[in-house]
């Protein structure tokens, strides 16, 4: 993946994806409107999303709250469980 490579979401719940690899980071848009940011994410976790057939449930399992992240355009900032 190449910097801030765009991740095709084909998801009900993921609007957008991309991933900038020189910082780990995994920048998601929800179709709510909402925007993620999660910071440390590794590569093969970021490949996985991108490959999943279901984007949600890779998520759920495999992202949320397993890394700190911070909601663009929010003030709120969560760190990993």
């Amino acid at each position: 993946m190449s910097a801030w490579s765009p991740i095709r979401p084909a998801s009900s719940v993921i609007r957008g994806a991309w991933y900038l690899p020189e910082r780990r980071q995994l920048d998601l848009l929800f179709t709510s409107g909402r925007r993620y940011v999660y910071s440390e994410v590794p590569l093969a976790v970021a490949t996985g999303f991108a490959e999943a057939e279901s984007k949600g449930r890779f998520y759920n399992r495999e992202i949320r709250n397993r890394f700190p992240c911070r909601e663009v355009g929010g003030e709120r900032e969560r760190k990993a469980a």
